[in-house]
């Protein structure tokens, strides 16, 4: 695995619905050097307001404030996850996807290699709390 600095591209889009160039922005985070095989390692919030960026090697989630200015780094934190090689929720979890519950209390994450589902409590500050693990229904295969 090669880690390198995490970047998020932000592209503008022009009044005829076409993309300009992006603008790159550090989470302050590294990536994994390959694809992580699951969505949402990306998630805005149910108001537009926050953006959620995995950090697949250096396991920590970064949160950004957008605006239609661009994007601007608030915080990183340590995912308590598995994405990376330094995992402290332990080795080869292989976490699928991630969301919100509607009301923003809840942070989902589904495991493919441990068939379980961990849920996170947010806090009013936006820390997660440690993950109440719940078996998952159904197998997902690993790429």
């Amino acid at each position: 695995l090669r880690l390198s600095p995490l970047l998020l591209l932000a592209f503008p889009r022009h009044a005829d619905g076409m993309l300009g160039a992006p603008t790159a922005y550090a989470t302050g985070g590294m990536g994994s050097g390959g694809g992580l095989g699951i969505q949402g390692a990306l998630v805005l919030s149910r108001e537009d307001r926050r953006l959620f960026a995995a950090n697949a090697g250096s396991n920590e989630i970064s949160e950004f404030r957008a605006t239609r200015g661009g994007v601007s780094l608030l915080d990183k934190v340590r995912s308590g996850g598995a994405c990376g090689p330094s995992a402290s929720r332990g080795p080869n979890v292989g976490p699928a996807q991630i969301g919100f519950s509607p009301d923003g209390e809840q942070l989902v994450v589904t495991e493919k290699a441990t068939n379980m589902i961990a849920v996170y409590h947010v806090s009013e500050n936006g820390r997660a709390s440690a993950p109440r693990l719940l078996p998952a229904s159904g197998v997902t295969s690993m790429p």
